[in-house]
């Protein structure tokens, strides 16, 4: 277990509050809960002393997160415990299968819990879960909510879609590599997984400007320095009447500095004088 006070400078609790393996965490508002291997769960205002919560599991506890009516922990062969006192009572719930939940969240007005052969359940109180089809036999491992989709990944890549959590469809990915992880922010959608992979999607248009930056045009060749957002699309765009407008070149930022550096060859009959634009493909 390490604790720290910003991402760079961390330093390891001694002694350990537990020997049992610890896999969920999150923070309520008012403290940490972390759970674990034989039922184990552990409570603490600051991150550095702990107290050890009764559970009535020895099941491998693999997510905890905080909803409105209290928190939720989800693990082994399908167990599911519920606390409405800041963790230091549970209560079992049951949850209709015997597949393993690799995690549990609150996302927009309900819990979703996910994990082994492409298990899905959700409830809107923690107590009553429902179990929905999938569509999927892969085991899942995160979920999240944009846009109004919830999202879920999984093992070989697997990423699926609701509009409800409950009819779900398979987006399918760009890698069969496993997906661990996914969380959202400022319209983006990231997910990562095994093997160091990182996919991202930008499901929210950024209002960004798209601005030609600089331009230069020598021995045919046009010179483009265009500024925007990372994942940004468009079009540029040429014209000689500023009425009539042709499409050229889809493009797109992909360094995270904003800025993309095109070349365009002008050919053998360019015309004298063009105006340009950038066409924003939402």
């Amino acid at each position: 277990m390490l604790w720290g006070t910003n991402v760079f400078l961390w330093n390891e609790l001694s002694p350990k509050p537990t020997t049992n393996d610890l896999q969920g965490v999150c923070h309520d508002g008012t403290q940490f809960i972390l759970a674990g291997g034989n039922g184990t769960i552990l409570t603490s205002p600051n991150g550095t002393n702990w107290t050890r919560q009764s559970t009535p599991t020895s099941a491998f506890l693999m997510s905890v997160a905080a909803f409105p009516g209290g928190l939720v922990t989800v693990g082994e062969a399908g167990v599911i415990l519920t606390s409405t006192n800041n963790g230091v009572s549970w209560t079992p719930r049951v949850s209709g299968t015997t597949n393993w939940l690799s995690q549990a969240r609150w996302l927009n007005d309900r819990l979703v819990a996910v994990g082994q052969n492409g298990c899905l359940l959700t409830s809107k109180d923690g107590v009553q879960w429902r179990t929905n089809a999938s569509g999927s036999t892969a085991w899942l491992n995160a979920a999240d909510f944009i846009e109004d989709t919830w999202f879920v990944v999984g093992n070989q890549g697997t990423v699926l879609g609701s509009p409800d959590a409950t009819n779900w469809f398979n987006f399918g990915t760009l890698t069969k590599k496993s997906l661990y992880g996914v969380t959202t922010h400022n319209g983006q959608l990231v997910t990562v997984g095994s093997e160091g992979a990182i996919l991202r999607s930008q499901l929210v248009p950024d209002p960004t400007p798209i601005q030609i930056a600089s331009f230069k045009r020598k021995s045919g060749m046009n010179v483009f320095l265009f500024t925007g957002a990372t994942d940004q699309q468009f079009r540029l765009q040429s014209s000689t009447n500023l009425t009539a407008w042709t499409d050229g070149a889809l493009l797109e930022f992909l360094d995270g500095s904003g800025t993309l550096l095109f070349v365009e060859d002008t050919g053998t009959n360019a015309p004298p004088a063009q105006f340009y634009r950038a066409w924003r493909v939402w």
